[in-house]
């Protein structure tokens, strides 16, 4: 071990920006009155610089191509929550399927992608609209994302199905 860094909650999803000068770290609070954030530590001094509220059950979080903004499921409230890591303020809250815990972003940075585990679809959120484009239903409480580095497929792991499922990005036609 490095370093270890304090956090106050339980940690669960983390990104590094592009330069890994910054990790994100989602946070769950341990008891009232702390809130559920998005913890920003800076990789040189091993330090938390910022603290984000977010919703409620923060599960993952994801960065867009250019690690401008961070997006961060959030189960309990259904929404992801989007972050400038410029100012770390919160831009936006954009409403997705039931509990979202999966996330991925598309290569070029103009789409980050939901796995609703309850409503077993996969969400896509324009990054400049910060709106919802599409959904598609995968069924089997899709929880874990992966996507092609061309951007042409996203790969779905579902936690009650014994398979995975493949959107084809142009069409958004799904394969097993």
């Amino acid at each position: 071990v490095v370093a270890s860094v304090a956090l106050v909650g339980s940690s669960m999803g983390i990104a590094l920006n592009g330069s890994e000068t910054r990790a994100y770290v989602v946070t769950r609070a341990s008891a009232p009155p702390a809130h559920d954030h998005l913890s920003v530590i800076d990789t040189a001094s091993s330090s938390v610089v910022a603290t984000v509220i977010v919703g409620t059950n923060p599960i993952s979080v994801a960065l867009n191509g250019a690690s401008t903004r961070a997006y961060v499921t959030n189960a309990g409230t259904r929404d992801v929550t989007v972050v400038d890591t410029a100012t770390n303020t919160v831009l936006a809250t954009v409403a997705v399927g039931a509990e979202p815990v999966g996330m991925a972003a598309h290569p070029d940075g103009s789409r980050v992608y939901v796995a609703s585990r309850g409503s077993g679809a996969v969400s896509a959120i324009d990054t400049t609209t910060n709106g919802v484009l599409f959904n598609v239903h995968v069924g089997g409480g899709p929880t874990g994302l992966a996507v092609s580095s061309d951007g042409t497929r996203i790969y779905v792991t579902s936690q009650w199905a014994d398979a995975v499922s493949v959107i084809d990005t142009a069409t958004n036609d799904v394969s097993l």
